[in-house]
């Protein structure tokens, strides 16, 4: 039977990329259908890691001891659209690397290979650019973080208007993320694409994540939470329902990549 995503019910659940906390051993990736536009969101959280590093060098004191809460100029932004084993680029003069200088030595990710390098070319080519708006600025990309609306209230994702929100920890989270106490029988924060106006001074400079509870939280940027990325796939992308009752993205040829490195810093306005 032809299928195409956009066919599939919202709900359905589909595999395609592999990513592995570890390089060497990259795993399925499971995805949720959430709505009619054939957006998708992981399952599990992937990963836990920090939003973006401390900056030493920034002018803004906040930001030299918590990170950037910034998305569009986030680390954890250009890691998810990356498909190289160097992903990281300076966003901006001040920029830093999430090493072990600058974040937890336990979730530093700078050698990490991009998110999308264990992806198949016609897997990357059935991904749409998606655009989200930011403190009034919109933001494109591939791979993206939900904000807020999308998960709770009444412009959430239908996936959400009749499943619960909190994920939790993919295998191989539970397995090599294991000194943070969050298997996969737990429930994970995880980070929010939006970043908080501050209404007093104690929460100037942090970012939104979904806390275990399932309600909009703050943690400092450099700190870590849980990654559960968004997507949006083509709807007339071929898809086939396996034995085990996940969908699959249909193997096709790729005439040409449509979204290189350089046309990604250009979506960021990253030059």
């Amino acid at each position: 039977m032809n299928m195409t995503v956009h066919s599939i019910k919202v709900g359905s659940r589909f595999m395609f990329g592999r990513y592995g906390v570890k390089n060497e051993n990259p795993r399925p990736v499971i995805w949720l259908k959430t709505d009619e536009d054939c957006r998708m969101i992981t399952e599990d959280a992937i990963d836990y890691i920090c939003f973006d590093a401390k900056e030493p060098q920034n002018e803004n004191i906040r930001i030299r001891y918590i990170g950037n809460c910034q998305y569009k100029l986030s680390n954890l932004l250009c890691l998810l659209n990356s498909d190289g084993e160097q992903w990281y680029r300076p966003a901006h003069l001040a920029d830093t690397p999430p090493n072990v200088r600058n974040t937890n030595r336990w979730e530093e990710y700078e050698n990490h290979y991009g998110f999308l390098y264990h992806f198949e070319d016609y897997e990357i080519e059935s991904i749409l650019p998606d655009s989200i708006t930011i403190g009034g600025e919109a933001v494109t990309s591939l791979i993206r973080l939900p904000i807020a609306e999308e998960i709770l209230g009444p412009r959430c994702f239908k996936l959400f208007r009749r499943k619960g929100i909190r994920p939790k920890a993919s295998e191989d989270m539970d397995l090599n993320r294991g000194h943070t106490r969050l298997s996969n029988n737990s429930y994970v924060d995880f980070w929010l694409a939006d970043y908080i106006s501050p209404d007093n001074g104690s929460r100037e400079g942090y970012a939104s994540i979904i806390s275990r509870s399932g309600s909009v939280d703050i943690k400092k940027p450099a700190e870590s939470s849980g990654v559960r990325p968004v997507c949006r796939l083509k709807g007339d992308t071929p898809a086939i329902l396996a034995d085990d009752g996940i969908y699959r993205i249909q193997p096709y040829q790729v005439k040409q990549n449509i979204f290189t490195e350089d046309e990604l810093m250009n979506f960021l306005g990253i030059k």
